[in-house]
């Protein structure tokens, strides 16, 4: 059983897979400027992520976004961390419902 339900409009079934291909990058590029000390690159990202989430109806990863965004302004190293596994964590257990 997966740890992650998401419920999806049917008509993005098409789209999601790439979206997630996406996010899956974003984890790594966020683990390399992190690693870097690149804030502004890990803020960006974040607010990417918080402006597209719910867009797909991925309401958590818009919050998680907007968390990283958050973080990366306060250059919170640890917090940044803990929300780049969180959302690896999430895009690699979460089960996806198609509604409608």
């Amino acid at each position: 059983m997966s740890e992650f339900i998401v419920h999806i409009n049917r008509m993005f079934e098409d789209i999601v897979p790439l979206y997630l291909k996406h996010r899956q990058e974003n984890v790594m590029s966020l683990t390399g400027a992190l690693k870097e000390g690149d804030f502004i690159k890990c803020e960006r990202i974040g607010k990417s992520m918080k402006s597209s989430g719910a867009l797909y109806g991925f309401k958590s990863i818009s919050t998680l976004g907007d968390s990283i965004e958050k973080a990366a302004q306060n250059k919170d190293k640890p917090t940044i961390q803990k929300w780049i596994a969180y959302l690896d964590s999430y895009l690699k257990n979460m089960d996806i419902k198609l509604t409608k």
